[in-house]
């Protein structure tokens, strides 16, 4: 996903979706898609200003790596648009992108290393490893996103799918033709080394690598366990 989701999982039909949003405190919106220009904004065309990698996956999607490089600067949505439109009208310039204007200038930048990884067939867990590549430290926030897609409101007889949150911290996700997925996390954090400690604001920069945030599966009774969708994620200052 990118459009609708930012490092984005869903089942086959698109019906149940689970993404990632960025906040790093200067922005004046969350990130929670990929951001690009129109046909008639670019002056190649439609273009997305971004930098993310698919790194790995298998046919299965057993297994799947996503790498999202994230300014800790706000990020140049005008600066974008506007250098765009003014080449617009000449195509032998070359595209204006994300690393021309110098938001990633002395590595002031996050890389957000987003994997997942299936238990079995029903049960997938996310990972979220952070990486503070500057030489400052930097504040970032994570927001893992669950929703239904709407297609409920397609027929007069759609039922609405439901999400509830539960004692433990999860969200129970109930719809219809999937049934009940619970999803859960655990609010243990872990560095780099894999020592527990505390919820951390913050990531040191590579030199001080501290405790990031780490969301760790923990799985219910197996006489009442559910489809299930775990989320952790690990923060570190090293490269």
């Amino acid at each position: 996903m990118g459009e609708d989701g930012l490092a984005g999982w869903s089942d086959a039909q698109g019906r149940l979706c689970l993404a990632l949003a960025l906040w790093n405190g200067r922005d004046p919106i969350l990130k929670e898609r990929l951001f690009g220009l129109t046909n008639g904004e670019g002056n190649h065309g439609e273009d997305v200003k971004e930098l993310y990698y698919y790194l790995d996956a298998t046919p299965t999607h057993a297994y799947l790596k996503f790498l999202y490089k994230y300014p800790q600067a706000e990020f140049p949505y005008a600066r974008l648009v506007e250098e765009s439109a003014r080449r617009r009208h000449d195509t032998a310039q070359p595209e204006y992108e994300l690393l021309d204007t110098g938001v990633f200038d002395n590595d002031r930048y996050w890389d957000v290393f987003v994997e997942y990884a299936k238990a079995d067939p029903e049960d997938v867990l996310m990972r979220i490893t952070l990486h503070n590549r500057g030489s400052e430290t930097a504040v970032l926030h994570l927001l893992p996103q669950l929703w239904f897609r709407n297609t409920w409101s397609w027929s007069p007889a759609g039922r609405r799918p439901r999400l509830w949150a539960t004692g433990s911290g999860g969200v129970t996700a109930e719809q219809t033709e999937l049934g009940v997925y619970q999803f859960q996390y655990d609010e243990r954090v872990q560095e780099a080394g894999g020592n527990d400690g505390g919820i951390p604001r913050c990531c040191s920069p590579r030199t001080r690598p501290t405790p990031g945030v780490i969301l760790v599966s923990t799985m219910p009774p197996a006489a009442t366990r559910t489809p299930s969708t775990s989320i952790w994620s690990t923060a570190t200052g090293r490269p």
